[in-house]
């Protein structure tokens, strides 16, 4: 505390307001006072800190500002500001580097907005979080965005028999895709895809993912966005013959 303030509280008031409350605490003469003095350096000191540089926060808290945020498909994504004084103008905004897809704000303006990507192939934008925008105290952050649609699955078979050895899934596997299964054994030789699914119990459900790679553009910033599909394994029955 100084002459009975509380920092945290000051903390949220703008300077030209801390010095005026700071006038109101004592009748005594602030400005020809040392100790006066002293309090006024200090609190302008927290006024000033107040208005420090911007940060855009992920929802944990952590500020991710310079970095790149990679989404894939239309799955929605909520930023925060690190200012969440109600004294401050916060507007957010987008701009598309490369691509054909755009961003909606939930609010332009809002502590924690949610973004929703729409999809047209790969889209990179940057986002800028702007404190006071055409201020004198004026801030800002940007953060890169990079999103991808999640990759289309070619045709494959519903079911295979389990007894059948090495079975046919795909030939048509892209240039920077892979899969995978979390049954059987599954090898791939060029754009070809094979699942052998010997050993496994009847009616068993193995779960195929295609994953696709993508580079951000104008980076050599890589991620990856995936999709699943299904199919059921089954046992031949067992033949008796009665003679």
């Amino acid at each position: 505390y100084v002459l009975g303030l509380n920092f945290e509280c000051i903390t949220l008031l703008k300077i030209e307001n801390i010095v005026t409350a700071i006038l109101k605490i004592s009748n005594m003469n602030l400005r020809n006072n040392l100790s006066g003095r002293i309090a006024v350096i200090i609190l302008l000191a927290i006024g000033y800190s107040s208005e420090a540089q911007i940060q855009i926060q992920d929802t944990t808290g952590s500020n991710i500002s310079g970095t790149t945020l990679t989404i894939c498909g239309n799955n929605t994504f909520d930023l925060k500001s690190s200012n969440t004084s109600t004294q401050d103008t916060l507007e957010w905004t987008w701009v598309t580097i490369s691509g054909q897809g755009s961003l909606s704000i939930s609010d332009s303006s809002g502590i924690q907005p949610t973004f929703t990507p729409s999809l047209n192939g790969v889209s990179y934008y940057t986002v800028t979080l702007t404190q006071n925008p055409n201020s004198t105290n004026s801030s800002s952050a940007q953060i890169s965005v990079a999103v991808a649609p999640n990759p289309t699955f070619p045709s494959i078979p519903n079911q295979l028999c389990e007894n059948n050895g090495s079975q046919f899934i795909t030939n048509v596997l892209g240039a920077n895709q892979s899969m995978s299964a979390n049954s059987g054994i599954l090898s791939t030789a060029g754009t070809s895809v094979e699942l052998d699914p010997t050993g496994l119990n009847d009616g068993t459900l193995v779960i195929i993912t295609l994953t696709e790679t993508f580079t951000v553009p104008n980076t050599t910033v890589t991620f990856n966005c995936s999709s699943t599909q299904s199919l059921t394994v089954y046992t031949a029955p067992n033949v008796s013959l009665n003679l």
